[in-house]
């Protein structure tokens, strides 16, 4: 998993670069980062202390653990540059990108599927 780690570090230092406000992380494969991953990733959270990002949307499949594991990570990290991004957790990419650049939170409809709210 030394790939995924470096994708990691790569996406944090243009994400931070180029300022980004809004991310999309699409994981809609399925990719499972073993224990050794997910801690590098947390130990690396550091990196991520330039980032002014305010909503972080993650697509997964419809799968706990991939949802266990996404809020695991984001609790680790997130606080790292900020105290207000929104952080959720989707199965559906269409869904995510319009949550993303909504500027109203609206309820979605029956048919979307948001996995998980982070508390706002």
């Amino acid at each position: 998993m030394d790939y995924l780690l470096e994708c990691f570090k790569l996406s944090v230092s243009l994400i931070a670069k180029y300022k980004a406000k809004y991310v999309l992380a699409d994981n809609s494969i399925g990719v499972q980062m073993d224990m050794g991953t997910q801690r590098s990733v947390i130990e690396n959270a550091g990196a991520m202390k330039d980032m002014v990002i305010e909503k972080y949307a993650r697509i997964v499949p419809l799968d706990i653990f991939q949802e266990m594991v996404s809020y695991k990570i984001a609790d680790h990290t997130l606080g790292v540059f900020t105290d207000s991004a929104k952080f959720k957790v989707f199965s559906n990419k269409a869904v995510a990108m319009a949550w993303l650049y909504s500027t109203v939170e609206a309820p979605f409809e029956k048919d979307d599927v948001l996995l998980h709210k982070s508390a706002e």
